[in-house]
Order: C-alpha cells, then structure tokens, then sequence
C-alpha cells in the first residue's frame, strides 16, 4: 500500500512537471539552471521505472486514476521500459487512452509489438490509429516510424513498414498505402509479398484495375 501511495505521489509530481511552463519557474529553481534539467531527466527516469514495474505487476487499481494525465516523454519511457513484455503494452495503451499518444509513443508501441508472432497487436493498434481522429500523414507515421526502428531493432527485416501498408490498405486507402510502398522502396525497404497482395486488392475493390496492373507490373519487374 505504502509502495502504491509513493508512485502516486512520483506520477503526480511527474505530471505537475511537465504541465508546468517555463514562465511557472520559480527564481531559486532559474537560478540553477545547470541542475534543473538533469534532476527533471532523473526524475522522469525513476517514474517510468515504478510505473512499468506496477504494469509488469497489474497494479491498475493505483496506476488508472494517473494514466490519463502522463506526459508524452513519460509514456514513451514506460513504453521503453515494457520492451520485454510487449504482451502488456497492449492493455496498457487501452488504459491510457490511444488519443493520449504522441507521434513518437505510437510509433514506439507500434514497433515493440510488431516483434511479437504474429503482430496482430501491431497491426491493430496502427488500424486504429489511422481510423481515428488522428491526422497524421503517411509520410509523418513511417518517418516516425524509423526512428523508432533504429533506437528499438525489434525485427530484422522490420516488419513494422509493411504493417502501416496494410493498415492503409485493410482501411480501403489504396493511395496512402502506396505511398508507403514507394517510402519503404526509397528507404531500401523491401515490401513483403502478402502487402503488395493487400495493395493489389485494395485497388482492385476500389476499381482502381489500371493502378492496380501498374503496380502489379512494378512488383513483378
């Protein structure tokens, strides 16, 4: 109970933190401005510490009444911290909220769980993500999407590129999802064979045969 009491007093600190602007300052706090930022990073770190830990331990009770006002950063160092057990991350993000997610904590999710077998949750979670209020561009998910790859190496080949094809693709968006295609080739990407299936036949339901005989061609040349 003690432990519970403590996290919830380092998350709400955390989120104070983070909600605060530069303005809100106090004088004593600007005057050290060399130390500031490092106690904030230290700070950040041992929250996301004892939150992943109540995670990996289903500490709901105490961990929901936060959940929904975590900062950005904070998430996406949980996120880090869940790396081995990306089982979790999915009944974490439904607990948050996948509005409350920032371009980077969704992009990081997204490649930690396409590292599972199959990556249904992967593919789920960036569906849902295109299919909501969100606004980002196909061109803004991949790129984030990279970086994420490169800090994390969940997969070799990375799986994580074909599944944002798919998704646009399953969501009857055969021109974002080609756009992906020609991203992933730029970037040296090879597209899976079952995407380009999934292009083709987004294409093809949406009556679009010409595009789809071009890019049946390409595949095949």
């Amino acid at each position: 109970m003690a432990r519970d009491g403590s996290l919830r007093r380092r998350c709400l600190a955390s989120v104070a933190v983070a909600r605060r602007s530069p303005c809100d300052v106090p004088p004593a706090a600007a005057s050290s401005s060399t130390s500031t930022p490092r106690k904030a990073a230290d700070s950040l770190e041992l929250d996301a510490d004892a939150i992943a830990a109540s995670v990996r331990c289903c500490r709901w009770p105490a961990l929901d009444p936060l959940l929904p006002r975590l900062s950005h950063p904070l998430l996406s160092a949980v996120l880090l911290r869940l790396r081995p057990s990306p089982d979790l991350i999915p009944r974490f993000l439904h607990r948050v909220g996948l509005h409350r997610l920032d371009l980077r904590s969704l992009s990081t999710a997204a490649a930690i769980l396409s590292s599972l077998r199959p990556p249904i949750p992967a593919l789920q979670l960036l569906k849902q993500a295109i299919g909501g209020s969100r606004s980002d561009l196909p061109k803004q998910l991949f790129d984030a999407l990279v970086e994420a790859h490169q800090e994390l190496e969940p997969s070799d080949p990375p799986v994580v590129f074909d599944l944002l094809l798919k998704a646009y693709a399953d969501a009857g968006e055969p021109e974002r999802a080609l756009e992906v295609f020609y991203l992933m080739k730029d970037a040296n990407f090879v597209p899976r064979i079952e995407s380009c299936n999934a292009l083709l036949s987004a294409f093809l339901k949406s009556d679009q045969r010409d595009k789809a005989w071009v890019l049946y061609l390409e595949i095949n040349t």
